[in-house]
């Protein structure tokens, strides 16, 4: 499988809030691309993923696959991000 590889990765969870209560909606997948297999991006292009379906860790880096059916690398020492829904929306 072709891969995007990004830096300066963050692993978004999403939260709605309804009535005071936090529904956790998903995970998201942001960073810098760095090289990219599948020829869809720019290189320093800034992207945001469909929501994330597994990871799996692969010595000092995070491979992530999407809904999408795409696979990303990552530095495994990335930063993890809460945002609400209407955040997202607006990134």
């Amino acid at each position: 499988m072709d891969k995007t590889y990004l830096k300066d990765a963050n692993i978004v969870s999403v939260y709605d809030y309804k009535e005071f209560e936090q529904n956790f909606l998903g995970e998201f997948l942001s960073g810098v691309v760095i090289d990219d297999e599948t020829f869809r991006f720019r290189l320093f292009e800034q992207i945001v993923t469909s929501k994330i379906v597994s990871k799996s860790a692969d010595g000092d880096k995070l491979e992530i696959n999407t809904h999408s059916g795409s696979c990303y690398v990552i530095d495994a020492d990335h930063k993890l991000i809460d945002i609400s829904f209407v955040e997202l929306v607006v990134m």
